[in-house]
Protein backbone atom coordinates (compact mmCIF):
# COMPACT_ATOMS: atom_id res chain seq x y z
CA UNK A 1 0.00 0.00 0.00
CA UNK A 2 1.17 3.54 -0.72
CA UNK A 3 2.11 6.15 1.87
CA UNK A 4 -0.59 8.38 0.39
CA UNK A 5 -3.11 9.27 3.14
CA UNK A 6 -6.09 9.49 0.81
CA UNK A 7 -5.30 6.08 -0.69
CA UNK A 8 -4.98 4.63 2.83
CA UNK A 9 -8.39 6.07 3.80
CA UNK A 10 -9.96 4.74 0.59
CA UNK A 11 -8.44 1.27 1.06
CA UNK A 12 -9.74 1.05 4.62
CA UNK A 13 -13.18 2.27 3.53
CA UNK A 14 -13.32 -0.32 0.76
CA UNK A 15 -12.50 -3.33 2.94
CA UNK A 16 -14.95 -2.27 5.64
CA UNK A 17 -17.65 -1.52 3.05
CA UNK A 18 -17.04 -4.98 1.54
CA UNK A 19 -17.68 -6.58 4.93
CA UNK A 20 -14.15 -7.91 5.47
CA UNK A 21 -13.84 -9.17 9.03
CA UNK A 22 -10.98 -7.74 11.10
CA UNK A 23 -8.52 -10.59 11.62
CA UNK A 24 -4.88 -9.75 10.99
CA UNK A 25 -2.01 -7.44 11.81
CA UNK A 26 -2.35 -6.27 8.21
CA UNK A 27 -5.74 -4.86 9.15
CA UNK A 28 -4.14 -3.02 12.08
CA UNK A 29 -1.55 -1.55 9.70
CA UNK A 30 -4.35 -0.38 7.39
CA UNK A 31 -5.86 1.54 10.32
CA UNK A 32 -2.45 2.98 11.24
CA UNK A 33 -1.88 4.21 7.67
CA UNK A 34 -5.34 5.76 7.49
CA UNK A 35 -4.95 7.35 10.94
CA UNK A 36 -1.23 8.10 11.39
CA UNK A 37 0.27 9.03 14.76
CA UNK A 38 0.09 12.73 15.60
CA UNK A 39 3.34 14.69 15.93
CA UNK A 40 3.02 14.74 19.74
CA UNK A 41 2.57 10.94 20.02
CA UNK A 42 4.72 9.80 22.98
CA UNK A 43 4.56 6.03 22.40
CA UNK A 44 2.98 5.27 25.77
CA UNK A 45 0.30 2.63 26.21
CA UNK A 46 -2.19 5.36 27.05
CA UNK A 47 -1.34 7.33 23.91
CA UNK A 48 -1.69 4.18 21.81
CA UNK A 49 -5.00 3.23 23.46
CA UNK A 50 -6.38 6.70 22.76
CA UNK A 51 -5.02 6.98 19.21
CA UNK A 52 -7.32 7.37 16.24
CA UNK A 53 -5.83 4.20 14.71
CA UNK A 54 -6.69 2.16 17.82
CA UNK A 55 -10.21 3.61 17.89
CA UNK A 56 -10.67 2.53 14.26
CA UNK A 57 -9.46 -0.98 15.16
CA UNK A 58 -11.96 -1.16 18.04
CA UNK A 59 -14.79 -0.06 15.79
CA UNK A 60 -13.91 -2.54 13.04
CA UNK A 61 -12.96 -5.50 15.25
CA UNK A 62 -15.43 -5.10 18.12
CA UNK A 63 -18.24 -2.98 16.68
CA UNK A 64 -17.54 -0.48 19.48
CA UNK A 65 -19.90 2.51 19.19
CA UNK A 66 -18.03 4.40 21.94
CA UNK A 67 -14.81 4.09 19.94
CA UNK A 68 -16.63 5.38 16.84
CA UNK A 69 -17.88 8.43 18.74
CA UNK A 70 -14.41 9.04 20.19
CA UNK A 71 -12.97 8.79 16.67
CA UNK A 72 -15.44 11.42 15.42
CA UNK A 73 -14.48 13.70 18.33
CA UNK A 74 -10.78 13.21 17.53
CA UNK A 75 -10.67 13.53 13.75
CA UNK A 76 -13.84 15.53 13.00
CA UNK A 77 -14.43 17.67 16.11
CA UNK A 78 -17.71 19.56 16.08
CA UNK A 79 -19.34 17.35 13.46
CA UNK A 80 -22.87 16.06 14.11
CA UNK A 81 -23.74 12.39 13.74
CA UNK A 82 -26.91 10.33 13.73
CA UNK A 83 -27.62 6.61 13.67
CA UNK A 84 -30.84 4.94 12.57
CA UNK A 85 -31.69 1.28 13.02
CA UNK A 86 -32.38 -0.09 9.57
CA UNK A 87 -32.17 1.03 6.02
CA UNK A 88 -30.18 0.99 2.86
CA UNK A 89 -28.32 3.89 1.35
CA UNK A 90 -26.98 4.28 -2.18
CA UNK A 91 -26.42 0.61 -2.93
CA UNK A 92 -24.60 -0.07 0.32
CA UNK A 93 -25.26 -2.93 2.72
CA UNK A 94 -28.66 -2.99 4.33
CA UNK A 95 -28.52 -2.34 8.04
CA UNK A 96 -27.94 0.56 10.40
CA UNK A 97 -27.45 3.91 8.66
CA UNK A 98 -25.10 6.60 9.94
CA UNK A 99 -24.99 10.20 8.83
CA UNK A 100 -22.23 12.64 9.61
CA UNK A 101 -22.27 16.38 8.88
CA UNK A 102 -20.30 19.46 9.76
CA UNK A 103 -22.83 21.98 11.10
CA UNK A 104 -21.56 24.87 8.95
CA UNK A 105 -21.96 22.99 5.66
CA UNK A 106 -25.04 22.35 3.57
CA UNK A 107 -26.97 19.09 3.09
CA UNK A 108 -24.77 18.15 0.12
CA UNK A 109 -21.90 17.77 2.58
CA UNK A 110 -23.56 15.09 4.68
CA UNK A 111 -21.95 11.67 4.59
CA UNK A 112 -24.47 8.83 4.83
CA UNK A 113 -23.41 5.18 4.98
CA UNK A 114 -24.93 1.88 5.98
CA UNK A 115 -23.30 -1.32 7.17
CA UNK A 116 -24.05 -4.49 9.08
CA UNK A 117 -23.24 -2.83 12.42
CA UNK A 118 -23.93 0.69 13.68
CA UNK A 119 -20.25 1.20 14.54
CA UNK A 120 -19.08 0.26 11.04
CA UNK A 121 -21.74 2.51 9.50
CA UNK A 122 -20.29 5.38 11.55
CA UNK A 123 -16.74 4.39 10.59
CA UNK A 124 -17.69 4.40 6.90
CA UNK A 125 -19.20 7.88 7.30
CA UNK A 126 -16.02 9.09 9.05
CA UNK A 127 -13.82 7.67 6.32
CA UNK A 128 -16.01 9.20 3.58
CA UNK A 129 -15.83 12.62 5.25
CA UNK A 130 -12.05 12.41 5.67
CA UNK A 131 -11.58 11.27 2.07
CA UNK A 132 -13.57 14.28 0.86
CA UNK A 133 -11.29 16.61 2.83
CA UNK A 134 -7.96 14.95 1.97
CA UNK A 135 -6.29 16.13 -1.22
CA UNK A 136 -4.93 13.48 -3.56
CA UNK A 137 -1.25 12.89 -2.98
CA UNK A 138 -1.26 14.05 0.65
CA UNK A 139 0.98 11.93 2.83
CA UNK A 140 0.59 11.36 6.56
Amino acid sequence: MSDNRREALEALRDVIRDGVKYETMGHTRMCQKAFPKPDDFDGSREAYANSAAQQAVLVWRNGDINAAVKLIETVLPGWDWLLTNEGKHAGEAEGPVASLARPDLGPDDTFICSSKTPACALLLSILSALISETPKGETP
